[in-house]
């Protein structure tokens, strides 16, 4: 970072935020809008932003920026270009509904493990649609009881899915 960054004193009133940790293997882009918000949120000068960013470093995100040559850090904006830069590879993917027909129930997958790893996957995907959902699910589920009672009572929500499973949960 560039020692004019650094010189720049921490006003004497300034109580420190709570901000989230970065170890290298989430999205960069949500990392810095979280920070982003909490540093608006305070008001914080420029070099403050800076100190702040990168004392949320951990782990591979620590290597990288101790590694940083002296001084390369003009000011925040070229901070930020430098951090996308290099955790470009942990940036989420965006997710179709259409990814969702390629999950499958296991065959050592209880429906509870199932609905869970699906409902997980549904919270990736960009403009979510409920009756894909439920037809993607009903797809990767293995046969038996719980298809069959989808295929003779359509369910329309992947809410109504959760609460019809809970009864041939119980009895796995």
């Amino acid at each position: 970072m560039a020692q004019a960054l650094w010189e720049t004193q921490v006003p004497p009133n300034f109580k420190m935020p709570n901000l989230p940790i970065f170890e290298g293997k989430t999205d960069p882009l949500e990392h810095l809008m979280a920070v982003g918000t909490q540093t608006a949120i305070i008001g914080a000068e420029e070099h403050l932003k800076c100190k702040l960013l990168s004392g949320t470093f951990k782990d591979a995100s620590l290597r990288w920026y101790m590694n940083l040559p002296r001084n390369s850090i003009t000011g925040y904006a070229d901070f930020h270009k430098k951090f996308i830069n290099q955790f470009a590879g942990s940036k989420h993917v965006q997710v179709t509904a259409t990814t969702l027909i390629g999950i499958r129930q296991g065959y050592n997958e209880n429906l509870r493990e199932y609905l869970a790893r699906f409902s997980e996957a549904t919270i990736k995907v960009s403009n979510p649609n409920q009756e894909m959902f439920v037809t993607a699910f009903q797809n990767g589920l293995k046969a038996g009881q719980f298809n069959e009672s989808l295929a003779q009572k359509s369910a329309i929500t992947m809410q109504e899915v959760m609460k019809r499973a809970k009864c041939y949960i119980k009895g796995e």
